[in-house]
């Protein structure tokens, strides 16, 4: 596009030069083909020319009509003699003739070679913008290519972890419940028991941002769920702060999971009070919001259609695009050391994520930021928001449970649960072992299968099935570090699937077997 646009400039100058040696050939064909002696016209065709083209189609004409007076009078006055006397008349309306076609040519080039340039500038412009677009969807396209290798990353190391942590938690339990409680080795216990759970809280993050945590969706109105946690997020902010909150009416419902939106808000509202150290306003918004084709063109991994928008802005510092290009990605911080751990927004994205929604953040240095967050409208009536009651101390049983971990200390710290709260206990390192355990045990009723859903040489799902060919009758439950495709679509559990996420407590599991036992 650079060189039409170089070729079109270059005409503007040499345009006279053109029509100079085109005209030289008109004039001489008309001499010679009339007798007149009009070939001294052509000094008149390069200033015609000029103001044509820089002043426009009248200024043209007017100079013709003064060139063609201009040379009349020269005529009559320079005492020519012609055999006719309209002979001059004649020769100065050929003459204006001849400089109005040279006008009326010139003006229609011109015209026709500034349309070509606006042209050429509106395709230049709208390659521009294209290509901008372009860029700026590749831009997103590998940067949400990137956050989905980390959560793989992140669910894997999750994964390992929740092992680690299962095995310390549930040691550290027996071990309270051996010690006396006057021994001061319950003290040192009892740190090694918050520790481990402080680290189990990360894992539950890492597991949101890898969106590979079991949810509970129901269809919700968010204002109710904004409404029920203003209190408790008036006190999370602190008194300095403003809270606004601005409901829509008649908002569509969305079919998410409240805890998980519940801790999108509470992560927001976090990152919010500590942008405005010197107090401001939070204002937390809904509304209905169509999403056309042209927004989704230029926000990859977005669908046209209807949404429901949670917008949650500050009046705070605001960011910088580079803070805002690793805004998402885990253990990212600009906080203090000691003051974040830098997942609250991570987990935010993966929460969004995992719920069918979108999150896209707009912020400007000294301004403040805001948070968008689109979920998907659903056709379904709202159901109510769970109601949380107290636990129940475990019951204790008699069943046989077989059960089938392939990490050594999980399998012997929940085997050791499992027969002190009564239960027989048949352990299994893998599925294969585990199949050949309940053919060797056929004359006896096992109750309950208790396996990992990832598992060597045979998954836990698979050997649910083949059991349930065998055994009716089982109950099965599974544990695992994060969600498996054998059990769960889209991050919730199939219909009928008992399952307990790792790291899980003593007492934690046992009420889970019980509860599934007693379905």
């Amino acid at each position: 596009m650079e060189s039409i646009t170089v070729y079109l400039s270059k005409q503007r100058k040499s345009v006279l030069i053109v029509w100079g040696l085109i005209l030289v050939l008109l004039v001489g064909l008309i001499d010679y083909q009339t007798g007149t002696e009009i070939s001294f016209s052509i000094f008149y065709v390069f200033p015609i020319s000029l103001l044509t083209w820089f002043g426009g189609r009248w200024a043209g004409i007017w100079v013709a009509i003064a060139s063609a007076a201009t040379w009349l009078v020269a005529d009559l006055i320079g005492g020519a003699t012609y055999s006719n006397p309209i002979i001059p008349y004649w020769n100065a309306i050929v003459r204006f003739g001849f400089f109005l076609f040279i006008t009326f040519l010139l003006s229609a080039w011109k015209k026709l070679n500034e349309g070509l340039e606006d042209m050429v500038e509106e395709k230049t412009t709208a390659l521009k913008a294209e290509s901008l677009e372009r860029k700026q969807l590749e831009a997103q396209f590998l940067q949400a290519q990137k956050m989905e290798s980390v959560g793989r990353l992140a669910g894997g190391v999750a994964h390992d972890f929740n092992n680690l942590l299962t095995a310390m938690l549930g040691y550290a339990t027996l071990a309270l419940g051996a010690i006396p409680p006057d021994n001061p080795a319950r003290l040192h216990v009892h740190q090694v028991q918050r520790a481990a759970n402080r680290a189990a809280s990360l894992t539950h993050q890492l597991l949101a941002f890898a969106r590979r945590q079991i949810i509970e969706p129901r269809v919700t109105n968010l204002n109710h769920l904004i409404l029920d946690m203003d209190k408790m997020l008036r006190r999370l902010i602190g008194e300095d702060i403003e809270l606004l909150t601005l409901v829509a009416r008649d908002l569509w419902a969305v079919k998410v999971d409240p805890s998980q939106i519940e801790q999108v808000l509470v992560n927001l509202a976090v990152n919010a009070r500590d942008a405005m150290s010197e107090g401001g306003r939070l204002t937390i918004e809904t509304a209905n919001v169509t999403l056309g084709s042209d927004y989704a063109r230029s926000h990859a991994e977005v669908s046209p259609g209807e949404y429901v928008m949670l917008a949650v802005s500050d009046t705070g510092l605001g960011m910088t695009e580079e803070v805002k290009a690793h805004l998402f990605e885990p253990f990212f911080t600009t906080k203090e050391q000691g003051k974040g751990t830098g997942l609250g927004l991570a987990t935010c994205y993966g929460l969004v994520k995992q719920s069918g929604g979108h999150i896209w953040v707009y912020s400007e240095v000294g301004k403040g930021t805001t948070f968008k967050i689109y979920l998907p409208r659903v056709e379904e009536a709202v159901s109510g928001l769970p109601q949380h009651e107290a636990a129940a101390p475990p019951r204790r049983g008699t069943e046989t449970v077989l059960l089938v971990e392939d990490e050594p200390s999980v399998r012997e710290v929940a085997a050791h649960v499992l027969r002190d709260q009564g239960y027989r206990v048949l352990e299994a390192a893998n599925g294969d072992e585990a199949f050949r355990l309940a053919q060797e045990y056929a004359n006896q009723e096992i109750h309950l299968l208790l396996a990992d859903v990832v598992l060597p040489q045979m998954g836990g799902r698979e050997l649910a099935d083949r059991l349930k060919a065998l055994r009716p009758d089982i109950k099965v439950l599974f544990i695992s570090g994060y969600t498996d495709n054998a059990i769960v679509h889209h991050g919730a559990l199939e219909a009928g699937v008992a399952f307990l996420q790792k790291p899980f407590s003593p007492t934690a599991l046992a009420r889970k077997v019980r509860e599934v036992l007693d379905k």
